[in-house]
């Protein structure tokens, strides 16, 4: 936003040096970009238009004579924009230019000239070349010219999304005038009303109040519209907003000056004598000022006659009743609407106005009929407008504004500060917040209407902390207790299990929390059970995730098609589940995601290549599980829509479920436009950071010989291999050292429904040799056993 320094005189007696200005800004929050000097002009006269004529040897140029004071004398000028008794700027042979141009006396098409007359463009003023500049009629012929140039410094500044009142001369200069500690300059004006009443004129009815609280409108006949005055036009340039005419100017000067959008319609144009606020009808269209036909929707606000809409509510007019040369007759609309309605119009259509830019952010429903009054009071005098008496309103003006206490010791401790309480109160009312209570102990303050960041506790204490001035807060080390309650910071634990992936070849992505109805749905979550989004920026980041799969697969789909084939993913994520009926609030899940896809390895010329399986990914999850030093977990056969049909598991620890892993379906990974294989693991880490192993304990090495037996075991095909290793658990002679499969087949010696799984089985004592009776005894029970829980039979190698 730019900002001119006359500007802020208008509301605040200061005058320092712009550097100065530009840092008491910076440091209090509002930080200046860049500070724009006006260029130095010299040799610059005003000169009194006597004549034009057109150039007879060429077409675009015109032979002007001039009264520069002192004496007459010819120029050949290229713009078409003077006439007789213009008053404009006359550069004489000798000047030199701000781009360093030192001008000459010169033959144009056999016409001397000497000298020229100036654009905007040529004395670095602005980028208008399209004509030259005609200042008012009042200035002194033949005195210095850039007295009237409405030379000036500009600020150039950064306002940060939370300070909408910022956006305007008259919060800035608030902010000033706080910080200085100065009074800041209210603007008057006097508004004349006629005795015709505005409401028995026309009317405005909202039909939908939750996206427009309160409207306001004025009514001014028998304008005259017609190019704005110097010193307003100069104003707008300087702001970097192209001056129209003097109606359309007001409206901007008001909003620049004050903060509040306004628009103005061509009351002749309008169909009916009521317009009503209200949501489009499905593909109802309208002709924007920019001259561009848009189709709305049922969600989007407009301001609609009888026939239809002649405003994007908030954004931008339609071009069937913006004002002409020929309006005579005005209707002056000042509203409130809702930031969340007008930022869904402008990103419909990516269309941002200076009217929809301040909406979006929070305009200050307390300033909208004063706004209104101002700009009327401007256009009656400006523009020769009768102003109809009374507002036109419809809704109401009121808004909630927080009541916050602020503790007078707390805000002294956080600040590292030491302030009274009047002190701090008497900050506050520089900031025109309201006090509604004080003791030595707490203030109790009421936030302004200009103030939507102002919010809790510590926003004030942000406030207090600007004002008094950051630099003059003492630069102490705050006070801490380090408690050790011996527990590991769960962040250490997420490190380790990094720490495990990258090993592992993985690395790390991100993506949003935000998924599709379609993602959910995918899935297999209902749309209905899940957290949806109040204003979603579009269709698909319209509800809260449930899982980490559908981001997932976005970032594997992406690099798959820049030609990057063999893929390890992971991702540490929040997901959000609605509570239980009986709360009605929402719970959030630390979930790990890991996803791998392609060849296990990089393509070997000795090797060959090894395509990744089930087990790669197993045993990644079983790398972070013994980095934990987490013991007990086991897999249990798991089917669900988006895991192939027994390709997959659930992960448990002890008979906890923290997670599943398997090979994704087929047509599930075609719905992400993934052809290859994608295998994927998602486990819960808040409650797998549970079982973390804090001690290893030492267990000396047997000095005595194993024995093995090698068993083949016939199981039903869905037996899995962990339920083999659940059921010998149950043997508590703690001499089983390690059971492994060595061996699955399925072929014609087996039934068609089971699978031969060839187990080896380790024994040894810690305190003698195992005699091969007592291993048979041990390795008979063990077999029992897995024949009675297991349904199975002895097979013979």
């Amino acid at each position: 936003m730019k900002i001119p320094y006359s500007w802020l005189k208008r509301y605040i007696d200061i005058d320092i040096e712009s550097s100065e200005l530009a840092d008491l800004l910076t440091m209090s929050g509002t930080k200046v970009e860049e500070v724009l000097k006006p260029p130095a002009l010299n040799g610059l006269i005003v000169a009194e238009i006597l004549g034009v004529e057109k150039h007879p040897n060429a077409d675009k140029l015109s032979l002007c004579r001039l009264n520069t004071g002192n004496n007459e004398i010819t120029v050949v000028c290229g713009a078409n924009n003077m006439k007789k008794g213009d008053k404009a700027v006359f550069a004489s042979a000798g000047t030199i230019l701000p781009d360093g141009t030192k001008l000459r006396k010169a033959v144009i098409r056999g016409f001397e000239s000497e000298g020229m007359l100036c654009s905007e463009d040529e004395l670095g003023l602005g980028k208008d070349h399209s004509g030259i500049i005609i200042l008012d009629n009042s200035a002194e012929t033949g005195s210095d010219a850039s007295k009237y140039l409405g030379s000036d410094t500009v600020f150039e500044l950064e306002i940060t999304p939370n300070r909408p009142d910022c956006l305007s001369v008259m919060g800035v200069a608030r902010e000033i005038a706080a910080v200085r500690n100065m009074k800041l300059l209210r603007q008057n004006f006097n508004l004349s009303e006629v005795a015709e009443k505005a409401s028995e004129v026309f009317s405005v009815k909202i039909e939908d109040k939750d996206k427009c609280p309160f409207y306001s409108a004025r009514i001014i006949k028998s304008v005259k519209v017609a190019e704005s005055p110097e010193w307003l036009r100069q104003y707008l340039k300087n702001s970097g907003i192209r001056p129209i005419n003097n109606i359309v100017d007001i409206t901007n000067f008001i909003l620049l000056d004050m903060g509040h959008p306004l628009h103005a319609f061509d009351m002749d144009l309008l169909k009916g004598d009521n317009i009503s606020v209200r949501t489009a009808g499905e593909n109802e269209k309208i002709i924007t000022i920019d001259g561009i036909e848009r189709t709305l929707n049922e969600t989007l606000l407009v301001i609609a006659d009888k026939k239809g809409p002649v405003a994007l509510a908030g954004v931008m007019g339609g071009s069937n009743s913006e004002i002409s040369s020929k309006t005579a007759n005005v209707l002056l609309e000042s509203a409130y609407f809702n930031s969340a309605d007008i930022r869904n119009s402008s990103e419909k259509f990516g269309l941002t106005s200076e009217s929809s830019y301040r909406f979006e952010r929070g305009a200050d429903i307390g300033i909208v009929v004063t706004a209104l009054d101002r700009a009327a009071s401007m256009i009656a005098e400006i523009a020769g407008g009768k102003v109809l008496k009374g507002v036109i309103k419809a809704g109401t003006q009121e808004k909630y504004r927080p009541v916050i206490a602020c503790r007078v010791e707390k805000a002294n401790r956080l600040l590292g500060i030491r302030l009274s309480a009047g002190e701090i109160c008497d900050i506050f009312r520089r900031l025109e917040i309201e006090v509604l209570s004080e003791d030595k102990n707490s203030i109790k303050i009421k936030a302004p209407t200009f103030r939507n960041d102002i919010t809790e506790e510590a926003d004030l204490f942000e406030e207090i902390a600007r004002i008094y001035g950051y630099d003059a807060i003492a630069e102490n080390l705050p006070e801490s207790k380090i408690v050790d309650d011996g527990n590991y910071l769960d962040i250490d634990i997420i490190a380790k299990i990094g720490e495990s992936l990258r090993a592992a070849g993985c690395s790390e992505v991100v993506s949003f929390s935000f998924v599709s109805g379609k993602d959910l749905e995918n899935c297999g979550f209902p749309k209905k059970n899940a957290l949806k989004i109040k204003n979603p920026q579009n269709e698909e980041l319209m509800y809260l995730r449930t899982s980490i799969l559908p981001g997932m697969m976005r970032n594997l789909g992406y690099n798959l098609n820049r030609d990057a084939k063999n893929l390890r993913f992971y991702e540490f994520g929040k997901v959000y589940f609605p509570c239980d009926e009986s709360d009605s609030g929402s719970k959030e899940i630390l979930t790990l995601g890991v996803a791998i896809t392609g060849f296990r390895y990089d393509s070997r010329w000795a090797e060959g290549s090894m395509a990744a399986d089930f087990f790669d990914i197993k045993g990644i999850m079983e790398n972070i599980f013994d980095s934990l030093r987490i013991g007990r977990v086991k897999y249990d056969l798991h089917n669900s829509i988006t895991f192939r049909k027994d390709k997959a598991a659930f992960i448990k620890i002890g008979d906890v479920s923290v997670g599943s892993l398997g090979e994704l379906d087929k047509d599930f990974c075609l719905g992400y436009g993934i052809e290859q294989t994608v295998f994927y693991c998602e486990m819960d880490v808040s409650e797998t950071i549970k079982h973390y192993g804090r001690l290893k304990k030492y267990i000396p090495f047997s000095r005595f010989p194993a024995v093995r037996r090698d068993i083949a075991l016939v199981l039903d095909e869905n037996m899995t291999y962990g339920k083999v290793l659940e059921a010998a658990a149950g043997e508590k002679t703690g001499l089983i050292e390690n059971i492994e499969v060595f061996d699955l087949y399925k072929g014609k010696q087996i039934p068609g429904n089971k699978k031969s799984l060839g187990i080896s089985v380790t024994y040894r004592s810690e305190n003698s040799t195992l005699t091969d009776k007592e291993v048979d005894e041990l390795h008979n029970k063990l077999v029992n056993r897995w024949a009675k829980e297991l349904k199975c039979s002895i097979r013979d190698f």
